[in-house]
């Protein structure tokens, strides 16, 4: 399921044809990722790596990430430019800060934790 999502994901920000109905030929760029997508599974399971361990470095990962990624959304959601009518109120911008500035702060937490 994680590599036919990835593979989608890719393929259409990419412009690539994909779908399962297509043959190899049609979308190779769409087979090429659920192939790799598979194999890097297969070695991330044999790698001795505790899946539990894993799964928790992959969530300190994405919280680490996700303030910066939020600020983007935040500067794009906000901007009547790009949104038009349908940019935040202010009400909606002051919950998306508080919520990113909360969240950079536990990432940085993390770390003056160590």
């Amino acid at each position: 399921m994680l590599a036919g999502s990835a593979s989608y994901a890719v393929a259409e920000t990419l412009g690539w044809r994909s779908g399962l109905y297509r043959k190899l030929k049609d979308a190779h760029g769409f087979y090429g990722i659920i192939t790799i997508a598979t194999l890097l599974g297969l070695l991330v399971n044999f790698s001795g790596i505790p899946p539990f361990r894993m799964l928790y470095y992959a969530a300190a990962l994405n919280g680490i990430i996700a303030p910066p990624l939020m600020v983007v959304i935040l500067l794009i959601a906000g901007n009547r430019a790009i949104m038009g009518r349908r940019a935040n109120g202010p009400w909606s911008k002051a919950l998306g800060w508080t919520v990113t500035v909360l969240m950079a702060a536990a990432s940085i937490a993390l770390f003056v934790r160590r």
